[in-house]
């Protein structure tokens, strides 16, 4: 079994690595480009946190704490063999459960963050392709974001998909093949599941010119603050809809260095299969916001002079999945 540090991805042997994906301790996945310098860093870890309710747009809810990450092919043979052949990592969720995922650079350092439910983008709905996109269109008389990346860290998390300015749907897990998750609903498909992950650093000369005149906020957002039989493979369907924007990218792609990007690959696994797969215990169950409300605890609000990109009509037209007792 092996221990966190381990490399889960390294793009380019070199004398140094152009880039390299690790799982590190408390369970974060760490992007880190040293060939442009050991501040070149990006951590990401993925938040549990309470599904809201679909009636009004709600304010941001709390993370709870941070899903458990394992890799994939410390589990061979418990496993999909497509699973080893992407790679990379999985984490448990009951059906129905939500997540936000945070990100966070130590030094300061800007990245462009690609985020994926399978392989439809979680800020433009479009389906994923090679490279960094920027701009807008007009679809149906509407102004239509085209920026596919989140510029961090002006941007400190996501927590859905973008449907409209300042409005997102959040992330809630479903199964694969029920037709319920955004991959499923936008291409008809069932075909990759998961959350898909690229990172692109900013160019080294470029973070030069800017180190003066730049400065950005972030934190992380936390309560105290905000087998051999197959497993049911999961993906991200839409929940309830939250205050959040998505800022728009300042930079050019051209700004990216994109010879050095990095990738990965996070499997979702049912709840009901993780004990199985990986001897760990499984995780607690969800409590539900009412039982958030009633402990008198707080929901969170963020406010940035960032502006933010317009949502997607593709993604404004997925159905939520509904919550039932049988979820978890």
């Amino acid at each position: 079994m092996s221990e966190k540090g381990h490399t889960v991805q390294v793009q380019l042997r070199t004398h140094k690595p152009r880039s390299s994906v690790r799982l590190i301790d408390n369970n974060e996945l760490e992007f880190a480009f040293p060939a442009i310098g050991k501040d070149c860093i990006l951590r990401m870890n993925f938040q549990r946190t309470l599904r809201v309710p679909d009636d009004e747009v709600n304010n941001l809810p709390p993370g709870l704490d941070r899903f458990e990450l394992e890799h994939v092919e410390d589990y061979e043979g418990r496993i999909p063999q497509k699973w080893l052949e992407h790679g990379g990592l999985m984490l448990p969720m009951y059906q129905a459960e939500a997540m936000w995922i945070s990100f966070r650079s130590p030094r300061e350092y800007p990245f462009a963050v690609r985020i994926a439910a399978g392989k439809i983008y979680a800020v433009t709905g479009d389906e994923w392709k090679p490279g960094l996109v920027k701009g807008t269109r007009v679809d149906g008389g509407k102004e239509q974001n085209l920026q596919n990346d989140l510029p961090v860290p002006d941007q400190p998390w996501i927590d859905g998909f973008c449907v409209e300015k300042g409005v997102i749907r959040q992330f809630v897990a479903a199964p694969l093949g029920e037709g319920q998750t955004a991959e499923e609903q936008l291409t008809g498909k069932a075909e990759f599941g998961g959350i898909q992950i690229q990172v692109y650093p900013l160019k080294k000369e470029k973070k030069q010119a800017e180190e003066r005149s730049f400065s950005s906020y972030q934190e992380d957002f936390v309560l105290c603050s905000r087998s051999t039989l197959r497993p049911s493979e999961m993906g991200l369907g839409a929940g309830g809809r939250i205050h959040q924007e998505i800022y728009k990218d300042r930079r050019e792609v051209s700004d990216y260095d994109t010879t050095r990007s990095a990738r990965a690959y996070v499997h979702l696994v049912n709840s009901a299969d993780w004990s199985r797969i990986t001897g760990l215990p499984m995780p607690r169950k969800p409590i539900s916001a009412e039982d958030y409300i009633k402990a008198g605890l707080p929901w969170f609000d963020y406010y940035s002079e960032e502006s933010a990109v317009s949502g997607s009509n593709r993604l404004a037209g997925l159905k939520p999945i509904e919550v039932t007792d049988g979820n978890w």
